[in-house]
């Protein structure tokens, strides 16, 4: 494990295969992971946001799983929730996200999670998922 400060944050990102937010919401974290941190990150790693949805300027994230620089997503929280029924991130196939609120229940619920979950971990991933295997 190591251990970094602000000042260290680009050279931690370069080096990063799985970044996992915990943070908590203030006026600091706020916008965090955003289109000039994702670019620091490698090609090709994978995103998970266990904190709170306004972490992550979701545009920024969206065009970086478009591009290929970020693999996947797993999103327990949004910046507005409950996630509208349209918003991309539901059809994206490099997105899982928790359903366990009640909103979410529709023809996104739960089987829909689990289904996107295991697309994610087959397929083109299997090169991602062996090498942590």
């Amino acid at each position: 494990m190591s251990l970094f400060g602000d000042h260290d944050l680009p050279e931690f990102l370069t080096n990063t295969d799985i970044l996992i937010l915990l943070l908590p919401l203030t006026k600091t974290t706020v916008g965090i992971l955003d289109a000039r941190l994702l670019t620091q990150l490698p090609t090709g790693p994978r995103v998970i946001n266990l904190g709170r949805g306004l972490l992550i300027v979701e545009d920024d994230l969206w065009a970086a799983l478009q591009s290929a620089h970020i693999s996947g997503a797993a999103l327990d929280v949004f910046s507005e929730e409950p996630l509208f029924s349209s918003h991309p991130f539901w059809e994206e196939k490099n997105i899982s996200h928790s359903t366990y609120r009640k909103s979410y229940k529709s023809k996104h619920g739960r089987s829909s999670y689990f289904s996107k979950y295991q697309k994610i971990s087959k397929g083109k991933n299997d090169e991602w998922r062996n090498r942590y295997s």
